[in-house]
């Protein structure tokens, strides 16, 4: 989303060129998003030489628009911090101090962790939490070691079988499941699937270079959940889109999405009225809440967007589609202007 404030503030600033081409705008793209939804005006010069504009300008709802994201970049939408997958950490206890460093690493980058000694309440079965938390995983840290190695029994062995299971469900390149050696020993051939075992996954040797390892390890999970998580800025930014592009059809008035193309239909009425949406079963194939698929996705598209936080930047083309009384207002506020009724 920085692009499109990069480029909002140069048309504030007034110091987009004159004439913007794919020549000399490497951001064009971008730009005609921002000209098709009325953020920036402009003379569309395109032809078939390919995209051109002339003399662009910042608009009332580009300066809204920018205000915005400048809110949203300081004030983050909020998210379930509940839902926030950790890395897994299995290993052996002679290993603690080892796994302590690592642990010490991933607080220091933020990375979120899971760990038994840490995260398991008090009253809860140990195998269900251990279980639960591998499941969710965002990844399965295998941490081998001699010490390990020497171990005939382990509950590590049992975290192992349980990810493997997961694992055989992944894409075999998927990089949930990371193995590192904490000193020299094998990594145990355990059959993984599509004929391949835990040794053909490729590990890190923590004993030969500690300080390098840990820092692709920082770096493979920090890439990995880059490329993984969505921009929440660029689904909010569709999201207004499809909105105004669903919100433009009722504006049309030419009744996309209405029963017999008809606006002004008797239904609407009513269902614009505070009688109740109950009555409007006794309409026979007319619209409904539950039939009528474009206030059906309006009112999904309002709420979710009410959420992010909407309302709060004041946008003049906002309206609260959420209820069905309020879209047949707006329909009938539309076909009455249309035919001169206000």
């Amino acid at each position: 989303m920085k692009s499109y404030e990069k480029i909002l503030k140069l048309a504030i600033d007034g110091e987009l060129p004159k004439n913007i081409s794919e020549d000399n705008f490497p951001d064009i793209d971008l730009f005609v998003e921002l000209y098709q939804r009325g953020f920036i005006d402009a003379i569309d010069a395109s032809s078939f030489d390919g995209k051109a504009y002339l003399n662009p300008k910042i608009t009332f709802e580009g300066r809204e628009y920018y205000d915005s994201l400048k809110r949203t970049t300081t004030q983050p939408m909020t998210t379930n911090k509940n839902k926030i997958k950790k890395v897994f950490v299995s290993y052996v206890r002679e290993n603690s101090d080892e796994v302590d460093r690592i642990c010490k690493k991933f607080k220091e980058e933020g990375i979120s962790y899971w760990i038994d000694r840490e995260d398991i309440e008090p009253g809860k079965l140990w195998k269900t939490a251990i279980k639960d938390a591998i499941s969710n995983g965002a990844y399965f840290l295998a941490c081998f070691s001699k010490e390990y190695a020497e171990k005939s029994v382990t509950h590590m062995n049992e975290e192992i079988l349980v990810a493997i299971d997961i694992l055989r469900k992944k894409p075999f390149n998927s990089g949930w499941f990371i193995p590192i050696k904490l000193s020299e020993c094998e990594i145990p051939a355990i059959d993984i699937g599509a004929g391949n075992t835990l040794q053909d996954i490729h590990h890190l040797k923590f004993h030969e270079d500690w300080d390098t390892e840990i820092e692709r390890l920082v770096d493979i999970i920090k890439r990995e959940e880059e490329s993984k998580q969505p921009d929440i800025y660029d689904e909010f930014f569709k999201k207004q889109y499809i909105y105004q592009g669903l919100k433009s059809l009722i504006e049309r008035g030419d009744g996309t999405g209405f029963h017999n193309a008809d606006l002004g239909h008797p239904v609407y009425r009513l269902g614009a009225s505070d009688a109740s949406e109950e009555i409007l079963k006794d309409w026979e194939y007319a619209d409904s809440p539950e039939k009528n698929l474009l206030f059906k996705m309006l009112s999904k598209l309002t709420k979710e967007l009410k959420q992010s936080g909407i309302e709060d930047m004041r946008f003049i083309w906002w309206y609260d589609f959420s209820k069905w009384r309020d879209f047949c207002k707006f329909a009938i506020d539309v076909y009455d202007k249309k035919k001169g009724y206000k």
